[in-house]
C-alpha cells in the first residue's frame, strides 16, 4: 500500500522568467536559433502581453509524491 502526498505550488512568472525557462531546454536552447535569437525574444514578448498587461503570469499546479505505506511526512517535508 502507498499514500500520496500533493503539494500545492504557485508560482509568478515574467517574460524573461519564461525565456529563461525556454533557454534551459533543449528544444529551445539559445544556441538553435543562431542568429534570430533577438527576434524570437522579441516575438516572444509581444505575444505574451496578449496574456498580461503587466509582465505577470500566475502558476498554479501541483506537486506529488509517491511514498511507502507507513512512511510519516513532517510539515518541513522530511519523512
Amino acid at each position: 500500500m502507498v499514500a500520496e502526498l500533493r503539494v500545492p505550488v504557485q508560482r509568478a512568472w515574467t517574460a524573461e522568467s519564461i525565456l529563461g525557462y525556454l533557454y534551459s531546454t533543449s528544444f529551445a536552447a539559445p544556441h538553435l536559433f543562431g542568429d534570430r535569437l533577438k527576434e524570437f525574444e522579441a516575438a516572444v514578448k509581444h505575444r505574451l502581453t496578449s496574456f498580461s498587461d503587466n509582465d505577470t503570469f500566475p502558476e498554479r499546479t501541483s506537486s506529488s509524491s509517491v511514498l511507502p505505506a507507513g512512511q510519516e511526512v513532517t510539515a518541513d517535508g522530511e519523512g
